[in-house]
């Protein structure tokens, strides 16, 4: 998360969607002075200051909570299968560097994220577990409570509307969002890797379930 009062905007980070890249690019202008970086310990329970939910983050941090609400606002979300397979590639890097280099087959691969998806909870993306942080429902990133909370939402897979936004709100942190920032995934996918090749019609099922407030919030498909 970001916060600059001098442009009077707040960047918050969805986790895998590009957002550690995009951190960098906006870092200069960070008046909370990487203060909302790495873990924090809250009242005994471990807190991913980067990744914070809103719940967490207006139960911790209110005057910044609330300071965030009059800022201009932003987040970028992902398809939600996507983001789960990127997720599982963040806690397993090196299953992951493994298989990305041909030494683990799409089948062993396929069958270890169809496994860790088995034994997935709705607890488990609620932000609360620090192992699960990168599986935190998006949702949580953008609505507190019922609540819309976050301005801007921008798309990974079609940004132009949601900068377009920004525009609107703001024109000069549109041409700090706008000028020079390439979202590239840092593990992309294997070209055989497309998600409906991983996921099996279980894991489909669980995704759906745990995320489905994600499918609908930010209008993704689900596949059935």
């Amino acid at each position: 998360m970001i916060i600059s009062d001098r442009m009077k905007f707040v960047f918050f980070h969805n986790p895998k969607c590009g957002g550690t890249s995009f951190r960098r690019h906006l870092k200069d202008w960070d008046d909370r002075f990487n203060s909302y970086w790495l873990f924090g310990d809250h009242y005994g329970v471990k807190v991913d200051k980067a990744h914070m939910p809103l719940y967490i983050f207006q139960c911790y941090h209110p005057v910044d909570y609330n300071k965030a609400l009059s800022y201009t606002s932003f987040m970028f979300c992902r398809n939600p299968y996507t983001r789960f397979i990127s997720a599982f590639n963040e806690i397993h890097k090196s299953f992951y560097k493994e298989y990305s280099e041909s030494k683990v087959s799409l089948e062993e691969y396929s069958a270890k994220v169809n496994d860790f998806a088995s034994n997935m909870d709705a607890v488990c993306v609620l932000g609360r577990k620090i192992h699960y942080r990168h599986f935190t429902k998006q949702v949580l990133y953008a609505n507190n409570q019922g609540k819309n909370i976050v301005d801007v939402v921008i798309k990974l897979e079609d940004m132009q509307p949601g900068l377009e936004k920004i525009k609107i709100l703001n024109e000069d942190l549109y041409k700090l969002v706008s000028s020079d920032v390439k979202m590239q995934n840092t593990k992309p996918m294997p070209s055989a890797g497309k998600y409906l090749d991983i996921l099996n019609s279980e894991t489909l099922r669980i995704i759906n379930s745990l995320y489905e407030d994600d499918f609908k919030f930010f209008e993704y498909e689900m596949v059935k």
